[in-house]
């Protein structure tokens, strides 16, 4: 679990490396949060990674953010990140 101040902006990239090494690029990525509560913005990134920035949030509050990619070739892939706001 990662903590954040509520009034700090932070930037997060996730690595998708199966995209990488397959050579298949990222068609599309989507983010998530639960509970919502956070301002989420993507961000450009390099080949295979994708980032996104982060802001706001409620004190005490533990939140999951889930990036959803589809690769070229139709795969759907997810990984969740868990987020604290202090």
């Amino acid at each position: 679990m990662l903590t954040k101040c509520v009034d700090a902006t932070l930037d997060y990239a996730v690595e998708w490396p199966r995209a990488r090494l397959l050579g298949v690029p990222i068609e599309e990525s989507a983010w998530t949060c639960r509970p919502e509560g956070l301002t989420i913005e993507p961000r450009e990134a390099a080949p295979g990674i994708v980032a996104v920035r982060i802001s706001g949030g409620a004190r005490g509050v533990a939140y999951r953010l889930t990036n959803r990619v589809t690769l070229a070739d139709d795969r759907t892939l997810a990984r969740s990140l868990d987020l604290e706001a202090a």
